[in-house]
């Protein structure tokens, strides 16, 4: 995801203008869609990382997006059968989701699910978030259109602490065909100098707005389109967290360490340990110690990175509240949870599936509580 916002793109275009296509899967990209064919990319101003998919000139509407995406397919659902004594039989409560263009089975549903089509969960940014400007940079599919996405870019709603830190708005909309989640829409910032990313709600589900796949598919769509302008007030509130960071004092070590104290857990590890010693559990004992000596590794070295991206900032002030978060949302977007993979591509596809799955979150969101705390 982070490389799909390095470009801000200035103006809107009613006829989009290809800049190039290309469609050459390469390894390490398994998860973009290309089952249909072509790459399910499409991207305004810069190509992401792996140079894959549609690149437009400008951004452009939803409707556009979703052609340039290669996202014009439907998928519907069909009851399943199973076969008993050379009867064909029906499940009596086990559905299926087909994508029709592929003929792909996409996964299985109960039957109060109800599909919501990709033109039509996308549609909705369309009436809600025009009036805020919005542009639509990106859209793809994912595990051969189990899940897909469109990002749009809100530029009245962005903001600037000093001189050159810019946090810039945009909303995502994911949708799953595959049976294991809702239509989700919500609010992100980017930090344009770093593309550090935040989801930028402050209420206890950070997610914004969920549409369930069951009952009236299209009042809830409708419902959801007067309530995406709570979009912007959550960059709004955002925006005065930031300039409240900004003016608050903080200690980076003893707020990354308790931050990452509640991801870790190492204190709750050192006392199953102290609980054990007293057991006569010995294998117990030596597999909880195990548990710790990990956890207090990865506590050491996530805290050494956090503090070292700290002193690199360049723009916030030191020794505030905002230098600090940032440094964990950099940690978070750049550093250590994507290193496993084998080389470059992969972790950056990692991360950016985990983007638009909404995993991985955490760790920021504590840092946001813990320094507005």
């Amino acid at each position: 995801m982070t490389s799909l916002l390095d470009s801000i793109i200035d103006n809107m275009s009613s006829a989009p203008e290809i800049v190039s296509e290309n469609h050459n899967y390469t390894d390490g990209c398994h998860q973009l869609d290309n089952s249909a064919g072509r790459v399910a990319i499409m991207a305004a101003g810069t190509l992401p990382w792996h140079g894959l998919g549609v690149l437009v000139k400008s951004a452009v509407n939803s409707a556009d997006a979703i052609r340039l995406a290669g996202l014009d397919w439907s998928v519907i659902k069909q009851q399943l059968r199973y076969e008993h004594d050379g009867n064909i039989l029906e499940a009596p409560d086990a559905w299926g989701i087909v994508r029709q263009d592929t003929g792909a089975f996409l996964g299985t549903v109960g039957s109060r699910y109800a599909p919501i089509q990709n033109r039509d969960g996308f549609g909705l940014l369309d009436g809600a978030l025009s009036r805020f400007g919005a542009k639509y940079e990106t859209a793809g599919a994912l595990f051969g259109g189990r899940k897909v996405w469109m990002l749009a870019q809100l530029p009245k709603q962005g903001f600037t602490l000093g001189q050159q830190d810019r946090s810039d708005a945009y909303a995502l909309v994911t949708m799953a065909h595959d049976g294991t989640g809702a239509l989700y829409c919500y609010p992100t910032s980017v930090r344009v100098v770093c593309n550090n990313t935040f989801t930028a709600s402050i209420s206890d589900r950070c997610k914004g707005i969920s549409i369930r796949h069951s009952g009236s598919v299209r009042q809830k769509l409708a419902d959801a389109e007067r309530a995406l302008a709570g979009t912007a007030q959550a960059h709004e509130q955002f925006a005065d967290a930031a300039r409240h960071m900004a003016g608050k004092a903080i200690e980076i070590r003893p707020y990354a360490a308790n931050v990452l104290e509640e991801i870790i857990q190492v204190n709750e590890a050192r006392e199953l340990v102290r609980e054990l010693i007293a057991s006569n559990d010995r294998n117990a004992k030596q597999e909880a110690e195990k548990a710790l000596a990990r956890k207090e590794q990865a506590h050491r070295e996530a805290l050494a990175e956090i503090i070292h991206r700290y002193h690199t900032e360049q723009l916030a002030e030191e020794g505030t509240a905002w230098r600090a978060f940032n440094a964990i949302t950099d940690y978070a977007d750049h550093g250590e949870p994507g290193r496993q993979a084998k080389d470059l591509t992969e972790r950056r596809t990692r991360r950016f599936e985990s983007a638009i799955d909404g995993a991985g979150d955490k760790l920021k969101q504590v840092a946001y509580r813990m320094a507005m705390a």
